[in-house]
């Protein structure tokens, strides 16, 4: 009798150590989502205020911004600068 039921259990073995296989993942997974919230809060406090459509002008601002200054500068100048960079 006893001899059967452990016959029974035998094929259970492998299903239990992937089972524990399985748990130790999801823990690694809260872990890893944890870790993951932390990081998205500290960058939303470094982003502040601003939502993603404030962001995206401001951005747009700056190339706008470059582009006028790129223009003043004129072509040579911007040759010059690209040469003083690489040296």
């Amino acid at each position: 009798a006893l001899k059967s039921r452990m016959d029974e259990l035998l094929p259970l073995i492998p299903v239990l150590e992937q089972y524990k296989a399985d748990a130790k993942l999801v823990l690694q997974f809260k872990a890893e989502a944890t870790n993951l919230t932390a990081v998205l809060a500290e960058l939303q406090e470094e982003i502040g205020p601003f939502d993603y459509e404030e962001l995206l002008a401001r951005v747009s601002n700056l190339e706008n911004r470059l582009r006028a200054c790129m223009q003043k500068l004129g072509r040579p100048q911007i040759a010059r600068l690209k040469w003083l960079t690489r040296n």
